[in-house]
């Protein structure tokens, strides 16, 4: 009995409480000199003198870090405006095949967010806080950006926020899960046990879900720098990837908690390539260890895949700096969203903080008519307050110019009846469109359907059915 029917489905909290013990043992190689001696030859070899000899050896040194992790239900917080949080381990696990590298899934909060804006490792921001902090610790140009504790992108008082690449640029190639899916061997071993039908309807069901299931080739290994964003508050968007060397290896993907979200595609690829340690060793479950069945739909998380160095005796602790919950502000703040078609010659520069407008509203986008304060019929001037460039939870941005009062647009129940207006600015014929936020595009519009039959019918050479159509 879930909250929504497709969290049934939704396999990513399955390993939450399962808790990680374990020490990463790899070697490393130190070039050692070994001092000898021999006998002289000659007369002073007669005389019991001997020569001192040095040889360059090269020597195995065993190396341990420290895994564990102890992994245990918590609530997840809901984060309203720009907050720093510490992130809950819900899945870790090294590479079946190189126990140096660590993955590790934190749920950050409850979703959907809109951008993860810096990340904090071992208490130190990976955006630079100022121009002071840049020029000693900035990746490119900082001053001691070699010996810092860690390199920092950007700046975070003039606004700079954490940047990376989408799946759709960073996956080299589509991979179908059902070819190696766990379903289409449970299927054969339920037909074998003579399991009841409802059994097997559930395991089919499974299976043809899981058959449109295709994922992006993503292994942490080919991830690019991360980068510092300009200042338009867009962050690290949702699926975006980054990476750092310095002083840490690390790659990392940032998923922002949608309730359509697919599953992350680092995680899913490891799982299908070399695998991780314990789905290789020790699970026995009738589930997949990870697919694109794993979700966490309505959970922002972040999956961190860690490549630890022989200095390393832990592996970080990170916390998040995100904007929070998206949510519908109905226009409270008397801004709204930019009409893109009627608007599509409008230009924002046009309209400045301080200028005095007229506003316009009107039902079908046409017919327009001035309208007055909201409460005060005689009233009819408004004042831009401020101006702002919004960037929207899809990647998206636009300018926003907010009223210092609100308009009258003849609201029921709180609800605008003109769901068009436009500034007009004072003395001029030049206009900035908008819509409010209850504005649909169609409404109750009826559409035709039309069915055309096939002309002839037939089977191909490859035995499939062929439908031949006259135009």
């Amino acid at each position: 009995m879930t909250i929504k029917p497709e969290y049934a489905t939704d396999l990513g909290f399955i390993h939450s409480e399962t808790t990680l013990s374990a020490i990463a043992n790899y070697k490393t190689y130190e070039t050692k000199t070994v001092i000898g001696s021999k006998k002289r030859g000659g007369v002073a070899g007669l005389f019991g003198d001997r020569k001192q000899t040095s040889t360059e050896i090269q020597v195995a040194i065993d190396n341990e870090v420290d895994l564990s992790i102890g992994l245990q239900g918590k609530y997840l917080p809901v984060v309203y405006g720009v907050q720093r949080i510490p992130g809950v381990p819900i899945f870790a696990d090294t590479d079946n095949n190189d126990s140096k590298i660590i993955y590790v899934a934190d749920a950050i909060c409850e979703g959907e967010i809109h951008s993860l804006y810096n990340l904090y490792i071992d208490g130190i921001p990976l955006i630079c806080t100022d121009a002071a902090d840049a020029g000693v610790r900035d990746s490119t140009n900082g001053s001691d950006k070699d010996n810092s504790q860690l390199q920092c992108y950007g700046r975070a008082d003039r606004g700079d926020t954490l940047g990376g690449v989408a799946d759709t640029t960073q996956a080299s190639s589509l991979t179908s899960f059902v070819a190696n899916s766990p379903a289409a061997q449970m299927i054969l071993e339920a037909v074998e046990d003579g399991s009841p039908p409802e059994e097997l309807k559930a395991l089919m069901r499974q299976l043809q879900r899981q058959g449109g299931f295709f994922f992006a080739n993503v292994s942490q290994t080919d991830v690019p720098s991360i980068t510092a964003q300009a200042a338009d508050a867009a962050g690290l968007q949702h699926q975006q990837h980054g990476s750092i060397s310095h002083p840490h290896n690390m790659s990392f993907t940032f998923n922002k908690g949608s309730n359509s979200q697919l599953a992350n595609n680092m995680l899913v690829t490891q799982a299908e390539g070399t695998g991780f340690k314990r789905q290789k060793d020790y699970y026995t479950g009738d589930f997949p260890y990870w697919s694109p069945d794993h979700r966490l739909l309505d959970t922002a998380y972040m999956v961190n895949a860690f490549v630890i160095s022989a200095d390393s005796t832990e592996i970080p602790e990170l916390e998040y700096v995100v904007r929070g919950r998206v949510l519908e502000c109905f226009n409270f703040d008397n801004s709204y969203v930019p009409d893109a078609v009627l608007g599509a010659s409008d230009a924002h520069t046009n309209f400045k903080e301080g200028d005095t407008v007229t506003v316009e509203r009107s039902t079908d986008g046409s017919s327009w008519s001035t309208t007055n304060v909201e409460g005060f019929p005689s009233d009819t001037s408004f004042r831009i307050l401020h101006k702002y460039l919004l960037s929207n939870n899809d990647g998206t941005s636009h300018q926003r110019l907010l009223l210092d009062q609100t308009p009258d647009l003849d609201a029921v129940n709180g609800l605008p009846t003109k769901t068009y207006l436009r500034l007009k600015k004072t003395g001029a014929a030049q206009y900035w469109h908008m819509r409010t936020f209850n504005h649909k595009n169609i409404t109750n519009k009826s559409f035709a359907v039309y069915a055309q039959s096939p002309t002839a019918v037939g089977v191909n050479a490859s035995n499939e059915v062929q439908f031949t159509f006259s135009n």
